[in-house]
């Protein structure tokens, strides 16, 4: 029993000095974390590699080219591109009512009739006065030719001469007051079919057969619809960036699907009163009737454009040591690209980058806090 002793003696005091070693270890380590001094060995950071960090795709852009724009969004109603009221230009009764409101008339189509019985009566009146007045000029003339002999054989006075050449000019005018009496006779035969001015459609038929019209009295309302115009509003501050032939596209607020393309054709240079804005007139080309007049649409005027152009989102652009910069995604890490900005677009939303990225390059869509120039990064899925 004696020689069992000594071996639990050796084996507790091993274990007393690795506690001894364990608790300066602690010691040791204690001491290094409180000056900040807890870097590995060398020899341990060898070979050592960060974590690869995974992207989501939302978090990155890869740069195609791209169409930017700079626009207005407006909203108007559709108005007729012409509007006519067809008046009466002579008294009279209707007799006959040739259209109905909503129907399609083409220019110079008759639309009704007023009684012209008493013109037609007038105008055979004038045509009658006017033969007897080619008659008696012919008879004048005659006489004129006879008297002129006579005077060269000095059988009578240059004055019957001079009175019979009177006579024929006097006829002669006659003839022509007829004559013009006449074309206006046959004006206001005319005008009493009233025909449309312009194609369109009829909006309105204000009288009735057997009515009696004066001059000037209002028959028809007819509306072209073959083009519209589109009557916006626009804020004074944006006037500005607006010209006649810039392009737009107006959409039904319920369809923003389906567009219909408008040019802008005239600027008010005023505001509207009581308001801060003024009104722009936009053409739209409406040969299939799509758009009635009264609509309301919803529209936007591009005011400049740019097309295959690179551009990248403000919040990924950052601002370097050596001037704008973005972080691209190369060879599996991020690494810093300098780039040359453009133009701002979309209010600023988009900045063109015109030098230092490519088609295809992908870029951070904005600044992470987890991410370093240097990481090694990949998109999840890819």
């Amino acid at each position: 029993m004696t020689p069992a002793k000594p071996a639990r003696t050796r084996r507790l005091h091993s274990q007393l000095v690795a506690l001894t070693l364990g608790i300066t270890a602690c010691a040791v380590y204690a001491s290094g974390v409180a000056t900040g001094d807890v870097t590995p060995p060398a020899s341990q950071l060898q070979g050592f590699t960060a974590p690869e960090k995974i992207l989501a795709p939302e978090e990155v852009i890869r740069l195609a080219p791209m169409d930017l724009r700079e626009t207005i969004s407006v909203s108007g109603i559709v108005i007729p591109h012409r509007r006519v009221t067809v008046s009466a230009e002579l008294a009279g009764i209707v007799t006959r009512m040739s259209v109905q409101a909503g129907e399609t008339v083409e220019a110079r189509a008759p639309l009704l009739n007023i009684a012209a019985d008493d013109l037609r009566l007038t105008l055979a009146a004038r045509q009658a006065e006017r033969a007897s007045l080619d008659a008696q000029l012919v008879a004048a003339q005659s006489a004129l030719a006879r008297t002129e002999v006579l005077v060269s054989r000095g059988a009578v006075p240059r004055s019957k001469a001079e009175d019979d050449r009177s006579t024929v000019d006097v006829l002669r005018a006659q003839i022509d007051a007829v004559d013009a009496q006449a074309r206006i006779d046959a004006a206001n035969l005319d005008r009493a079919v009233v025909r449309a001015p312009i194609a369109g459609v009829v909006t309105h038929r204000l009288v009735e057969p057997g009515q009696l019209v004066q001059p000037g009295a209002p028959l028809f309302e007819i509306i072209d619809l073959s083009q519209v115009v589109v009557e916006a509003m626009v804020p004074l501050d944006r006037l500005l960036g607006l010209a006649p032939g810039q392009q737009a596209a107006f959409w039904l607020p319920q369809d923003p699907s389906h567009r219909f393309a408008a040019v802008v054709e005239r600027i008010s240079p005023q505001a509207e009163a009581g308001t801060r804005s003024a009104k722009v007139y936009l053409r739209i080309a409406n040969a299939a009737g799509a758009l009635p007049a009264g609509l309301f649409l919803s529209g936007q005027i591009t005011l400049s454009q740019e097309r295959n152009a690179l551009a990248l989102p403000a919040a990924a652009i950052l601002q370097g040591e050596a001037g704008p910069e973005a972080l691209a995604l190369r060879d599996g890490r991020l690494e810093r690209v300098t780039i040359v900005p453009g133009r701002l677009w979309q209010a600023g939303a988009l900045v063109e980058v015109t030098h230092g990225l490519a088609v295809g390059d992908v870029v951070l869509a904005g600044p992470l806090r987890h991410l370093m120039p240097g990481d090694p990064v990949r998109i999840a899925g890819r």
